[in-house]
């Protein structure tokens, strides 16, 4: 039996954790012969708009929407800051379904309820307990959920990743290509030019890695609220022939940009189960990490979040044999654990 699905989150482009699982449930759904609508939760820009999807112009319009709707599950996706007007969201979410799943993917979240005040745990508890399914990203999210009281058999714990090889037909721009041929050793940073990306800190590394390797090439694939600064501190430490800031790129793409680079950075303030270290990982690219959020096996670590640390560890990466990735096709296994919680709850 066929349903629909309401997918409400961050809708690529631009492409993120979120967004990118957002977009491989609609592609499994889809596949499935289930009907999947994806319904905007934060701003697009015009040209970033796609047809079939649903853009709401501001709360009482999304409140339309999911009355309107009649699909039978509505999924709601939460990351970064879990704010009183994103629980009041899920609040009207939960209500309105008929059956509803809400995805923490937000790896502030433990702490965040840790230091909260009784009120806003309580406030918090409340929400989630309205869903008849809670999923978690990572253990220790799963862990604090629990903790508010939720009841353990409404959780469940699933990664949010969904791990692909990269699409032959798929080409990159003729400036980043250009780039990676001209450049060796390549790094590659996927995020966001965000604080907690700490991307002045690798623009510091890079600094002090060029002065042993000067072919070394640095490529930051997101873009965000620090660019302009990113963008000076790289023309003060004359890295402009080093450094590719390639903003905001497709995820196809992506996937060619972490399987031809030598390392991939995931050196954050703070994270999640990141997508991209998956990704990287499975692609058979080394990984150099803080150790926050949840890391998987197999990634290298730095200690501090220090240009001197971030250099260190790249050294040492570089130092080690590549290991060729194991994979000969995509792995969707998390994603269709979701799907199986959407059939379980449309069968009871």
């Amino acid at each position: 039996m066929s349903f629909h699905v309401l997918e409400l989150g961050p809708i690529p482009p631009p492409e993120g954790g979120v967004s990118r699982n957002i977009a491989a449930l609609k592609a499994v759904l889809e596949a499935r012969g289930h009907k999947c609508t994806l319904v905007a939760t934060t701003r697009n820009a015009a040209n970033d708009q796609h047809e079939g999807n649903v853009y709401p112009q501001s709360p009482l319009d999304l409140i339309s929407t999911l009355r309107e709707s009649d699909a039978a599950i509505f999924h709601l996706h939460i990351g970064g800051d879990i704010s009183m007007r994103v629980l009041a969201l899920a609040l009207a979410v939960a209500k309105i379904a008929k059956h509803s799943v809400l995805t923490v993917h937000s790896g502030g979240f433990p702490d965040a309820i840790v230091g909260a005040t009784i009120f806003r745990r309580k406030f918090t508890a409340s929400i989630l307990k309205k869903f008849d399914r809670v999923i978690a990203v990572s253990e220790k999210i799963s862990d604090a959920i629990c903790e508010l009281g939720v009841p353990s058999h409404r959780i469940e714990t699933i990664p949010p990743y969904a791990l692909q090889l990269p699409d032959p037909n798929v080409r990159l721009d003729d400036s980043l290509n250009d780039f990676l041929l001209s450049h060796s050793p390549i790094l590659a940073a996927v995020g966001a030019l965000e604080p907690e990306y700490a991307p002045l800190e690798q623009v510091e590394a890079l600094k002090i890695l060029k002065g042993d390797l000067p072919k070394i090439g640095l490529v930051i694939a997101g873009d965000g609220s620090m660019r302009d600064e990113v963008v000076d501190a790289v023309s003060d430490a004359d890295l402009a022939d080093n450094i590719f800031l390639s903003g905001n790129i497709n995820h196809d793409r992506i996937l060619h940009l972490i399987k031809r680079a030598n390392v991939s950075l995931r050196t954050t303030h703070f994270d999640g189960d990141a997508i991209s270290v998956r990704e990287s990982l499975f692609l058979g690219t080394p990984v150099l990490a803080t150790r926050e959020g949840t890391r998987p096996d197999g990634v290298h670590f730095v200690e501090e979040l220090t240009p001197e640390a971030i250099a260190d560890g790249v050294r040492e990466v570089l130092a080690l044999p590549r290991k060729e990735s194991g994979s000969s096709g995509d792995d969707l296994s998390q994603i269709e654990r979701v799907v199986g919680v959407y059939e379980e709850l449309i069968g009871s």
